[in-house]
């Protein structure tokens, strides 16, 4: 029994508080490196610490460790996943909810810098729009090559979700978001 609004994950141990923060965490979420399934990633909102909590386990959740996220611009409502390359995206609602913010991590989770768009810096995709519930989706096995975001865009007509994505051709290699797809029936 954790108290309400703990980060606590369950595994074959029992329940782990992994950040042990006072006060709430929400929207957690997690993912595990499919080149070494031992390796995971955690990430919650947090009241306690403006923007987002991160902690990485490389022993299949049994520890913890917190990871600083201090170098990403603030926000909430995170989402991860874990390619094949070893790439360890990062998505979340921008700390002004004015679009949608990508980072990336090469080395585990142990650090995350923003992904670059080439063209504009900071990828922020809907930047300006209010934009939440990223969802983000990668190629594993043989289907490599490609990172998706998904996301709700109020500032579109009738409030639509919708999906971009960029080719992966390798570890921190990248190519630039592609346009605004609409999901067909999701207004």
């Amino acid at each position: 029994g954790a108290a309400q609004g703990q980060l606590v994950l369950t595994n074959a141990a029992g329940d782990i508080d992994v950040s042990k923060l006072k006060g709430n965490e929400s929207d957690g979420v997690i993912a595990y490196n499919p080149l070494n399934p031992a390796q995971m990633f955690i990430a919650a909102n947090t009241n306690v610490e403006a923007g987002l909590y991160g902690a990485t386990s490389i022993n299949g959740g049994t520890n913890w460790t917190t990871v600083s996220l201090a170098n990403l611009p603030v926000g909430a409502y995170p989402a991860v996943a874990w390619d094949g390359y070893g790439n360890l995206f990062l998505a979340y609602a921008d700390g002004s909810f004015s679009g949608i913010d990508l980072a990336v991590s090469t080395n585990g989770g142990a650090s995350f810098n923003v992904m670059t768009n080439y063209v504009n810096g900071l990828t922020n995709l809907a930047t300006g729009d209010f934009a939440l519930e990223p969802r983000i989706a990668v190629g594993t096995g043989a289907a490599l090559g490609s990172v998706w975001v998904l996301y709700k865009d109020f500032s579109l007509a009738f409030n639509p979700l919708v999906a971009q994505g960029a080719a992966v051709t390798g570890t921190n290699s990248f190519g630039t978001f592609g346009p605004v797809e609409i999901v067909p029936g999701s207004t």
